[in-house]
């Protein structure tokens, strides 16, 4: 126990203040304290930060789309050797992923960055990326249940804590299901649509509640890890 507090304490003051979870979880936190109408003076002071956290968020983005870069060029190299199904089906995971990443990188310069060319396209980037990160979570989904469906009937050593880690990781990618996958629907279709059809429309803190439980699930998962 006091290791993985050592461990928790050693992260939390030294790699989770530059990390993506950091941002997203004050940006979720913020924004669901604006949603659930907490006191209306707190919320004019995190205000700012909320949009601040979220805004660097997004240049995350610009970091994922450079290193996806090279995770194509190596399957693509792979493929090129072995020439098989199971090759040609993790470049192209890989080459989905990487287009989601760079559509939301291009989405943050086009709001964020003030790049005017690219403002007319922020919508379509958006609504595209959205379309890639719910392919990538169904396959992560399918992945980690997998993994941790093998372990469960394995006696390997780190058979609890693949275990562990595999329904964290499968959590975060159902997270990400809805928020991409359900968010995304709601925000291309609109509010007028859910009405028409008798619809209820998906409460705004459903969405940054979610953002907090993938973000403090992340965060966990790499305190064990470290």
């Amino acid at each position: 126990m006091s290791q993985l507090l050592a461990k928790g304490a050693d992260y939390t003051f030294t790699k989770l203040p530059e990390s993506r979870e950091w941002f997203r979880l004050l940006s979720g936190t913020v924004n669901t304290l604006h949603d659930l109408e907490i006191e209306a003076s707190l919320i004019g002071n995190l205000g700012p930060i909320g949009k601040l956290a979220k805004g660097i968020d997004g240049f995350f983005y610009l970091k994922k789309s450079i290193e996806d870069v090279e995770v194509v060029v190596f399957k693509g190299q792979r493929l090129y050797q072995v020439r098989d199904k199971d090759t040609l089906f993790e470049l192209f995971n890989a080459t989905v992923k990487f287009t989601g990443d760079t559509l939301a990188a291009f989405k943050w310069f086009a709001v964020f960055g003030g790049v005017a060319v690219l403002s007319p396209y922020a919508k379509t980037f958006g609504y595209v990326k959205n379309a890639c990160s719910v392919w990538a979570a169904f396959v992560a989904i399918k992945e980690n249940v997998e993994m941790v469906h093998s372990k469960c009937k394995s006696a390997d050593l780190d058979r609890e804590a693949k275990m562990m880690e595999g329904t964290a990781l499968a959590v975060i990618s159902v997270c990400s299901l809805w928020l991409n996958g359900v968010g995304g629907l709601s925000s291309y279709v609109g509010i007028e649509t859910f009405i028409e059809r008798g619809l209820d429309y998906p409460k705004p803190w459903t969405f940054n509640s979610v953002i907090i439980l993938s973000n403090v699930t992340s965060i966990a998962t790499n305190i064990a890890k470290s």
